[in-house]
């Protein structure tokens, strides 16, 4: 409105008002919620950490080993890595399904499950 009004005439009381402020800068992003009190925060796991986590939860794992009986050769691990890719736990990591494969078998030959 003051605009107007000092084009249009009423340049006096322009004269003595304030200079319009700059607009404010746009607000930061929303930082995520701190956790609870009591509790620590919990970073993400990569999605490959998460990934083998649920695959081994979920049993296959064991399930692979023992249907192997704790013995499997270059072109079962080919084929499980074919599968893995096409499952629902993928993206992994080779080396990690290995260790865990390698863990599981190491359990089975101590006699725990």
């Amino acid at each position: 409105m003051r605009l107007f009004d000092w084009l249009f005439g009423k340049k006096e009381n322009v004269a003595t008002q304030p200079a319009p402020r700059p607009a404010d800068p746009p607000a930061a992003p929303a930082q995520a919620p701190a956790p609870p009190p009591g509790r620590p925060a919990v970073p993400a796991l990569p999605a490959e950490e998460e990934n083998l986590r649920r695959w081994r939860e979920s049993g296959e794992a064991r399930a692979w080993v023992e249907a192997r009986q704790g013995k499997w050769g270059h072109q079962d691990w080919l084929a499980l890595l074919e599968s893995l890719r096409r499952s629902r736990f993928w993206p992994m990591s080779p080396d990690a399904i290995g260790l865990a494969l390698e863990e599981i078998k190491r359990e089975r030959a101590n006699g725990r499950k």
